[in-house]
């Protein structure tokens, strides 16, 4: 048997809470086989001691405990699971080799660009914003793009606060922030802390839907080759529309756009802004989002084989993971097959 179906045939043991003493000996000797040199890691402690960290807490969870949706993941992933405590931390690679980073490129009308560079520490840091006014060089910023695996969070010229998920396009109306209404067109994922601003109306506009505030907070995920967009408030009121309805937002309420109907639901809403403490949570999502998603993040391109399943799943992973890792934590949710080569992810689901 290859030992990455063992491996996986003893997770899927462990989720349904069948396994022995054996299983976890393996599961523990798979774990102990990978190359910690692999992973850039800031600390003051010894790998060792970051391993036997992992793993305490990976063991614990598996075994003293009944296993929780979420933490499947964690167990398909003991290999690379990054430990975010007693003053360490693991930055992922993506795309291969290549690490997050934190920055954003600006265009003016005519397409005259600059770059912002910043630092995942800035980005993790809640206080800690970049002004455009104060980095843009004298540029009439219409335009705020990040690439794959690169963050930002940026003060607009009006005072609204926007982070930025990776792969995501912010453009601003002309005249933003000084005259009628304050209008932004989004292709990604923002989150959104408004400022009110001389009573103008802040509008957001995806590729299927309108949101209109005041001053709030709330978060928008409207990807152009996402099936869904969903948005989350967490403060305010907001005022979201498609071309066949209207809905009134309140707080701890997602809306979920699927191009033709606006379904609300009120639900904890507390994994939806874990993107911007780098990890990738995904609740009850269509598998073939998610995989969109960590293309947005990895830098890699996606080929599917066969026909996509109508398939939703759940999880988190936390940052640290190797691509590697990911993939296998894919495998392992969605039945499929994964193959990575050149920077192309080949997916088949048909056995």
């Amino acid at each position: 048997m290859h030992p990455n179906q063992e491996i996986n045939e003893i997770i899927q043991r462990i989720n349904q809470g069948i396994a022995s003493e054996s299983d976890k000996d393996k599961l523990e000797a798979w774990y102990n086989s990978f190359d910690d040199t692999q992973s850039t890691i800031y600390s003051t402690f010894s790998p060792d001691q970051i391993k036997e960290s992992i793993w305490h807490r990976v063991s614990g969870q598996l075994f003293n405990e009944k296993i929780k949706k979420f933490r499947k993941l964690y167990i398909a992933s003991a290999a690379a699971a990054a430990v975010v405590a007693a003053g360490f931390f693991f930055y992922p690679s993506h795309a291969e080799n290549n690490k997050l980073t934190s920055g954003v490129r600006l265009f003016d009308e005519n397409g005259n660009g600059s770059v912002i560079n910043s630092s995942l520490e800035d980005f993790l840091d809640s206080t800690k914003y970049v002004g455009l006014a104060g980095n843009s060089t004298d540029l009439n910023v219409r335009v705020l793009q990040t690439g794959h695996g690169e963050f930002i969070k940026v003060i607009l010229p009006d005072g609204s606060k926007v982070a930025m998920n990776s792969n995501t396009k912010i453009q601003l109306k002309k005249n933003f922030g000084e005259e009628g209404n304050r209008i932004v067109y989004l292709d990604g994922e923002a989150f959104f802390d408004v400022k009110k601003h001389n009573n103008q109306k802040f509008i957001v506009r995806t590729k299927d839907q309108s949101i209109e505030v005041l001053g709030t907070k709330f978060n928008v995920k409207s990807y152009a080759k996402l099936a869904e967009t969903v948005t989350v408030l967490y403060e305010g009121k907001i005022k979201l529309r498609n071309e066949q309805k209207a809905v009134m937002v309140a707080p701890n309420e997602v809306v979920t756009n699927d191009g033709e109907d606006l379904i609300k639901v009120a639900k904890d809403v507390k994994h939806t802004t874990s993107w911007r403490q780098m990890k990738f949570s995904f609740e009850e999502e269509l598998i073939q989002d998610v995989i969109e998603q960590l293309s947005n993040w990895y830098g890699f391109q996606i080929q599917y084989q066969d026909e996509i399943p109508v398939q939703r799943i759940s999880g988190e992973l936390e940052q640290g993971m190797k691509l590697k890792d990911v993939l296998l934590v894919l495998e392992n949710l969605s039945g499929a097959k994964c193959q990575l080569s050149n920077n192309i992810l080949t997916i088949q689901f048909s056995k």
